[in-house]
C-alpha cells in the first residue's frame, strides 16, 4: 500500500518511521492498534490491543500493561482485560518496534505492522497495510499533556488489516480497516523543567482527556483531542491532507454537548453521546456509542475505550463514520470541575 504521491517537506521533530520504537528514557510508551473487521458472513468486530507502559517518575520500577478489547457488534458483547507485567517479563527493542508481552506482540513499520493477543477468552493475530499517511496531532505531534510535560502522539492511519480472531468458542477470518496510535511522555520540557510529581492516583488527578480517531465516509479521519489539565482546557481537531499538509481546528468544549452519561463498576462517570461542533470545518457530527458499557477496568488505569457511530455533517455536506473514544483521568462520578 506504499503511495507513490509527493509529500510536502515538513522538518517534524517526530519521525514517525524512527519513533515507532520503544524509547526507553521516556516518562511512559504507548502501542495502541485498532481493528474495525468483519467476516465474510459481514459479522462485525472492533479489536483494541493496547501495549502501555505504566507512566512513573525516574527510578521507579517499569511496569507494563497488556489490554485487549473485542466488541462483538452484532450481539453487544463487549469483553476487555487488562494484565500487569513487570519488566524482566517484557521483551522490546529500541531500533524499530517490537514490544513482546506474555499475552501480546507489535512489531512492524510505517507500512506493515503485525499485532497479535492472546488472553484465555480470546485471541486475535493481526496484519495490518498502510498507505504511509500520518497524522501529527497538533500540527507537530507534539504538545502540553500530564504533568505539564510534552507528549509525542502520532496516528498512522487509514489502514488495511485481516486475520484470525477467536472469541466466544468461535473462530473467524476477519478484514477491514486499521487505525495505529503511538506515543510517549517525556520527562521534562524543553527549558528543563521537570515533570509535576503526581501524587495519588490517575482518578485522583486535577486532569482527563477524551482522544477519538473520527472516521467519516468521505474518506477523511481526524484526530480530536479534548484535554483538561490543572484548569486549562483545550479541544481540537488534526486532519492530514493527502500531501502531508494538516489541518488544525478548534473544537467547542466537548463538556457543553456530553451527555447519556454511565456510571461505570469503577465508580467512573462517562458521557457516551457528544455533539462535536468544529465551524472552521462547517462541522457538527454527532458521536454516540453503541454500547455504553465498555469500560477497561483497571486497579492502576480504569478507562473507556468505546466504539462509536458519527451522523451530521462535515464541510456543510452529510457524512455517517464511526471512531474509538478514550476517556482517562478524574472521570470520577465525585468530582467537582
Amino acid at each position: 500500500m506504499k503511495t507513490g504521491s509527493k509529500k510536502l517537506s515538513i522538518p517534524h521533530l517526530i519521525d514517525a518511521e524512527r519513533d515507532l520504537a520503544f524509547k526507553p528514557d521516556m516518562g511512559t510508551n504507548s502501542f495502541f492498534a485498532i481493528a474495525d473487521v468483519e467476516t465474510e458472513e459481514g459479522r462485525k468486530f472492533n479489536i483494541l490491543i493496547h501495549q502501555l507502559e505504566v507512566p512513573a517518575p525516574a527510578g521507579v520500577p517499569r511496569k507494563f500493561l497488556s489490554i485487549f478489547n473485542v466488541f462483538d457488534i452484532d450481539n453487544g458483547t463487549f469483553k476487555s482485560d487488562e494484565i500487569i507485567h513487570s519488566e524482566e517479563e517484557v521483551k522490546y527493542e529500541t531500533d524499530c518496534m517490537f514490544i513482546e508481552m506474555p499475552n501480546s506482540k507489535i512489531s512492524g513499520d510505517l507500512h506493515a505492522i503485525k499485532a497479535s493477543a492472546n488472553f484465555d477468552w480470546g485471541s486475535v493475530e493481526l496484519d495490518m497495510q498502510f498507505p504511509g499517511e500520518v497524522i501529527y496531532n497538533g500540527g507537530t505531534g507534539v504538545f502540553d499533556f500530564v504533568g505539564n510535560i510534552p507528549t509525542g502522539q502520532y496516528s498512522v492511519t487509514k489502514g488495511l488489516g485481516s486475520g484470525t480472531l477467536n472469541f466466544n468458542g468461535e473462530t473467524h477470518k476477519v478484514f477491514g480497516k486499521t487505525w495505529y496510535d503511538r506515543q510517549w511522555f517525556w520527562r521534562h520540557d524543553f527549558f528543563g523543567n521537570k515533570e509535576k510529581p503526581m501524587k495519588g492516583t490517575f482518578q485522583e488527578q486535577d486532569m482527563y482527556w477524551t482522544w477519538m480517531n473520527l472516521t467519516l465516509d468521505n474518506g477523511d479521519v481526524l484526530g480530536l483531542w479534548d484535554i483538561y489539565l490543572y484548569g486549562k482546557l483545550s479541544s481540537w481537531v488534526t486532519m492530514a491532507e493527502p500531501d502531508g499538509s494538516h489541518i488544525v481546528a478548534n473544537v467547542e468544549p466537548l463538556a457543553e454537548s456530553a451527555s447519556e452519561f454511565w456510571i461505570s463498576p469503577m465508580g467512573q462517570r462517562y458521557p457516551t453521546n457528544w455533539v462535536i461542533k468544529i465551524p472552521e470545518l462547517e462541522a457538527e457530527l454527532i458521536v454516540r456509542a453503541i454500547k455504553k458499557e465498555q469500560e477497561v477496568p483497571s486497579d492502576i488505569l480504569p478507562k473507556y475505550e468505546g466504539l462509536c457511530n458519527i451522523t451530521g455533517t462535515f464541510r456543510g455536506k452529510p457524512v455517517t463514520g464511526y471512531n474509538l473514544v478514550e476517556m482517562v483521568g478524574n472521570w470520577n462520578k465525585d468530582r467537582m470541575f
